[in-house]
């Protein structure tokens, strides 16, 4: 059974990744609506038995052929968008987390539901248009990872 993501009975969980190589962030740029030709953090749904870690591991590799270990919770992020009638046409519950590049960064490549993916220098994200909401988790990415990691929960095994 698939699920209904256009006009869900109910909000929909899913996962991004925040993913660093050489002082640069992996970013995505979707090729489906809601946020077709947006650059952003990679992931996607979590499947039903699926804990996040793993929903996290799968769609790295799915969408970016890249093999990562989740290490921990950033923050949660709600993208909720109307129709001009007011009923819901997307929600999502996404789970942002940080993971570590466990494979070689060259194997990066793109799955069938992004239009690119790039390693895009920090430096860089306002070029790409990276929306607010994923600046902000990747900021918190880079404060966990040199250290200063309050208030993000280490993810369990």
């Amino acid at each position: 059974m698939s699920v209904k993501r256009i006009y869900p009975i109910a909000p929909l969980p899913a996962v991004g990744g925040v993913v660093f190589h050489e002082k640069k962030v992996l970013l995505v740029q979707r090729g489906k609506p809601p946020a077709d030709r947006v650059w952003t953090l990679p992931g996607g749904m979590v499947e039903l038995g699926e804990c996040v870690g793993d929903a996290l591991r799968r769609e790295l590799r799915e969408e970016c052929h890249l093999d990562v270990v989740p290490l921990v919770v950033l923050g949660v992020f709600e993208p909720i968008v109307q129709d001009d009638a007011g009923r819901i046409r997307y929600h999502y519950v996404v789970v942002d987390l940080l993971a570590e590049l466990v494979g070689p960064a060259e194997a990066l490549g793109r799955g069938d539901d992004a239009r690119s993916t790039r390693w895009v220098p920090l430096d860089q994200l306002d070029a790409y248009g990276v929306p607010a909401a994923a600046r902000q988790i990747i900021d918190r990415g880079v404060a966990v990872a040199v250290g200063n990691n309050a208030g993000c929960p280490v993810l369990s095994p």
